[in-house]
């Protein structure tokens, strides 16, 4: 190993050359470090044994040491860090001295060399597509001297977790089609622009083609028959032969009311628009009700908006459907405390509770 001191007298200025400096290292013989032109002292001594704490004696004197890691003399970068297959992605080489004027840097991958051009701000920058997935390595090259190696991990040209798909009609009553909608995107969370004969849809293992499709910017709608399709029957997407989104079940109800029995109390959520409020009896405050099922889907509005019950009045008005949620109006009481609500659908509770807190007294 290596190490560099600059150690500087009370006035802050470096110390005498002639000054004598040791470092202790443990499990090893002390070192005596030897004076750099210019100010400064370097000592050196075997690789290996791990980590090391390192004393710092000058003139018989034990002093505080504050490691200073420099960067290395070059170093190349991705931009983004993690780039994705199939994308473009830009190289960008730095040296921490500069590069000398004129240098040709370049970068090789396997066979292929790509030059890096001065961009006038101390870098020099390329451009490099990644073709597959996995790890690749890259070399910086100086004037024909190999100065810097990585290793960069590219990824796929989606990212499942990223993406999102939402099952527009899951849970059926009486309807024969099948509307899956979503974004596709890649690790990065950009938009990944995917044709619609990378999707495919099996139900129970059997594979079904869209009656309707279209891909766009990376949104996709594709529509299937349901046609004969049994009840629990399991649906799965892939891209590109990877799973895509969630794999549920398609669920025929024999009522409305059948869509209490798939709400999840630990995916739905219940929530006011201001967590405080005072209880003067007369402001109204809206509570937004999100159900979901086992996967997180939304579960679809059959007619019947669901109630809240609990320590205050709902306005007599049903609740609001918007694309995502239902906004219910409740009356605030007059007094002060927590205040609890429960959700309800077809009159059955559905675990699902939501608080707010009326904060003091009205002012007289």
């Amino acid at each position: 190993g290596r190490l560099t001191l600059r150690p500087t007298d009370s006035s802050g200025d470096p110390l005498s050359t002639g000054a004598s400096v040791i470092i202790r290292r443990d499990g090893a013989s002390p070192v005596s470090a030897t004076s750099l032109p210019g100010g400064g002292f370097e000592a050196s001594w075997p690789a290996g044994g791990g980590a090391a704490r390192i004393d710092l004696e000058i003139e018989g004197q034990r002093w505080g040491a504050h490691p200073v890691t420099e960067p290395a003399a070059h170093g190349l970068r991705t931009v983004p860090q993690r780039p994705v297959a199939g994308a473009d992605a830009r190289l960008v080489a730095s040296a921490r001295a500069g590069f000398p004027a004129g240098a040709a840097v370049s970068v090789r991958h396997g066979a292929e060399v790509i030059p890096l051009l001065d961009d006038g701000r101390g870098q020099h920058v390329g451009a490099i597509r990644f073709e597959e997935a996995g790890p690749r390595s890259l070399v910086l090259v100086v004037d024909g001297v190999d100065v810097d190696t990585v290793t960069v991990d590219v990824a796929g040209a989606f990212d499942p977790t990223r993406s999102f798909v939402r099952y527009q009609t899951l849970y059926q009553l009486g309807a024969s089609f099948f509307v899956l909608r979503g974004v596709v995107r890649d690790v990065n969370g950009r938009s990944v622009d995917a044709p619609v004969s990378a999707f495919s849809l099996t139900v129970d293992g059997v594979a079904r083609a869209p009656l309707t499709a279209s891909s766009v910017d990376g949104a996709f709608d594709l529509g299937f028959n349901t046609s004969g399709v049994a009840d629990g029957a399991l649906i799965e997407l892939s891209l590109d032969g990877a799973p895509l989104g969630p794999s549920p079940r398609l669920r025929r109800l024999s009522a409305a009311s059948d869509i209490t029995r798939f709400v999840s109390p630990t995916r739905s959520t219940c929530a006011p628009a201001m967590e405080t409020m005072r209880p003067d009896g007369q402001d109204v405050l809206h509570f937004l009700v999100f159900l979901r099922d086992e996967h997180g889907q939304l579960l679809p509005d059959l007619g019947t908006s669901p109630q809240l019950t609990g320590d205050l009045s709902p306005l007599p008005e049903p609740a609001v459907r918007f694309d995502s949620h239902y906004l219910q109006r409740v009356r605030t009481g007059t007094s002060a405390g927590e205040a609890s609500m429960h959700v309800e659908w077809y009159g059955v509770p559905l675990g699902v509770s939501c608080e707010v807190t009326l904060e003091g007294a009205l002012r007289e």
